[in-house]
């Protein structure tokens, strides 16, 4: 008795579609997915701009306020101290 004893079959049949009303289906899914396409890889080329243009006005912002450079330089004053 058992899981080998239970066996479920489930069949799905598609419906069958005459050959005019896909073929126009077709074109005009065609149609509508050039269009979705070029707009995705659009608005995935503004979104990396984007990105870009933050990182690169990120990194514009560090070098104009020298923080790295301030950084450093309290990180040598600590080590100095414990130094003497």
């Amino acid at each position: 008795m058992g899981a080998q004893a239970l066996q479920l079959q489930i069949t799905y049949e598609a419906p069958i579609l005459s050959q005019s009303n896909n073929t126009g289906h077709e074109q005009s899914g065609n149609k509508g997915s050039t269009f979705e396409t070029k707009m995705s890889f659009g608005l995935g080329m503004i979104t990396l701009l984007l990105i870009f243009g933050y990182f690169y006005e990120s990194f514009q912002e560090i070098q104009r306020q020298e923080i790295i450079v301030i950084a450093i330089d309290r990180i040598e004053a600590a080590s100095d101290a414990k130094k003497d």
